[in-house]
This record gives C-alpha cells, sequence and structure tokens, in this order.
C-alpha cells in the first residue's frame, strides 16, 4: 500500500497546490508528504513538481502523469468499494455449474432463497453431470465432488457429501457381502481465480457455505 499512499500525496499536492496543505488533508506531517513524493520522483526519474517559497505548480511529467494517477485511484477506491456494497446494490449474472441430481434434491431450493434476498443477482444454473473447467466454459462456479485441477482455478469446499454402496437381497444372497470401506466425498467449489475477487461470486458461495453447514446431504 505504500504505492498508493505515495499516489494519494501526489494526487493531494497537484490539487491543492501545497505541501503543507496537502499534508493536512491527509493528517500526516509535510515531511511525510514530501518523501511520499519523491519515492514517486526518484522511480521516474523525473520531477513531479516545480518548488517555489511561493507556490508549487506541476512539471511537465507532472501533468502527464496525473491523469493516469486520477483514474488509476479511481479504479482501487471502486475495487475497494465493490467488496462492501450492500445486498440492495449487489447485481448482475452469475453462472453456476451444478450436478443434475445434487442440483435439484439440495440447490433448488437454496437457490431460490438466494433470489429471493439478492434479487438484482441474475442466477443462471445449468445442470451437467460431467467434468467443467470453469475457465474455458465460461462458469463463475462449478459444483463438482470429482477431485479435478484445473489451471487458475480456486477450489472451496462446501461440505461433505456421504457415499453408500446398495444392492439388492438377491443380489447379496448370490455374491456373499464384504467389508467395503466408503470414504466421503467433498463436494467443492471450482472458482476461477480471475473472478474471485467479484462481490456478488464470494456472496453466493459464503451463502452456500452457511447453509449446507446446518444440513447433512
Amino acid at each position: 500500500m505504500d504505492t498508493l499512499s505515495n499516489l494519494r500525496a501526489f494526487l493531494e499536492v497537484a490539487r491543492v497546490g501545497s505541501f503543507a496543505a496537502a499534508a493536512r488533508e491527509l493528517k500526516v506531517a509535510p515531511s511525510v508528504v514530501t518523501k511520499r513524493v519523491s519515492q514517486i520522483e526518484w522511480r521516474l526519474k523525473s520531477p513531479l513538481f516545480e518548488r517555489s517559497t511561493r507556490r508549487v505548480r506541476l512539471t511537465p511529467t507532472g501533468e502527464r502523469y496525473l491523469p493516469t494517477v486520477q483514474r488509476l485511484l479511481a479504479d482501487v477506491e471502486e475495487l475497494f468499494g465493490s467488496v462492501q456494497v450492500s445486498a440492495q446494490s449487489l447485481q448482475g449474472p452469475i453462472r453456476v455449474k451444478v450436478p443434475s441430481t445434487v442440483g435439484t434434491m439440495v440447490f433448488a431450493p437454496l437457490f431460490d432463497e438466494f433470489s429471493e434476498s439478492y434479487p438484482l443477482i441474475r442466477l443462471e444454473v445449468i445442470a451437467l453431470d460431467r467434468a467443467v473447467n470453469p475457465i474455458d466454459e465460461g462458469f463463475d462456479i462449478a459444483l463438482t465432488s470429482m477431485p479435478y485441477d484445473y489451471g487458475g482455478v480456486s477450489r472451496t469446499p462446501l461440505c461433505r457429501m456421504p457415499r453408500y454402496l446398495c444392492a439388492s437381497p438377491a443380489y447379496l444372497a448370490r455374491q456373499g457381502t464384504g467389508d467395503f470401506p466408503m470414504a466421503d466425498l467433498w463436494l467443492k467449489a471450482l472458482v476461477p481465480e480471475s473472478r474471485i475477487r467479484v462481490a456478488r461470486v464470494q456472496t453466493l458461495l459464503n451463502w452456500m457455505q452457511s447453509r449446507l453447514a446446518s444440513e447433512r446431504l
């Protein structure tokens, strides 16, 4: 965050035209503002301000640099603010892949409840019983119980899925019985890392984890 602090100091000095006034706005000592701007100038190998006892004004380098810094800091503020928005302001699409049986039995009512709580989020739920690379096929979240690994995809455990081995009495009478240990599977959410920061996707993941934590499949 030092780079962001340096950029904010540059932007504030350019706005108010004074290192002392910028320091008051940023609630730091004037020497701190001077140091932050000097660090940027050292990186650029060029002065950003012409300093005199009466005024501070941008150099040609500073004038070229100013619009870029303004856009950059605006993007950063938008990024940080996007994860703090309320349920009413979360909006946009989420494309989810679910296994057909689990999707019908478990997630259908859960998705309905989520849509009622976040009416501006548009869920597109696709039931598929095959492996899906969410990056290649355009899914924000792919639910699976199989141990798939894809590059650029984060795996988030959701809940355990017990497995049962079943046979008819007639079959067991013919073949006999044995001890077949069956390990539980984990139902996981596969999420492209490039989308993991999107507030609405993380909100849905948190929602599913909280609901599934108190249920048994």
